[in-house]
């Protein structure tokens, strides 16, 4: 399930999600897009009794890891763009295949907030 350009422009122009954090979502995005073997592999390694959850805690651990350092709050962002708030254990599989299916056409967000254009 995507979520839609406009409902992530409203996250950001609300003062929700800062600029800074759709760039860190943007990185992690292309890191799991580049690497989602290894993440499933250690996301099935951390998941002790194969609920396909685990901990908010260790995927922040797994992104540090992989040379993503964030913090909860950072991760906590990342679910709400996913649409995946709240969530104490999270369902790797489901926090995988919408991290990774983010697209990032949002110019139009940055130009609005500053003199920066970009090229059609």
């Amino acid at each position: 399930e995507r979520l839609a350009t406009a409902e992530r422009m409203a996250l950001v122009m609300s003062g929700s999600i800062s600029g800074n954090r759709i760039t860190m979502i943007s990185q992690a995005n292309e890191l799991v897009r580049a690497n989602r073997s290894k993440f499933m592999e250690a996301f099935d390694h951390a998941d002790h009794y194969q609920t396909g959850k685990i901990a908010k805690r260790e995927v922040q651990r797994m992104f540090s890891w992989s040379g993503l350092p964030m913090t909860l709050e950072e991760l906590d962002d990342i679910l709400l763009v996913l649409g995946m708030k709240n969530l104490h254990d999270v369902e790797y599989q489901a926090f995988m295949d919408r991290l990774s299916t983010l697209t990032f056409d949002l110019p139009e967000m940055f130009e609005g907030q500053s003199s920066v254009r970009f090229a059609p």
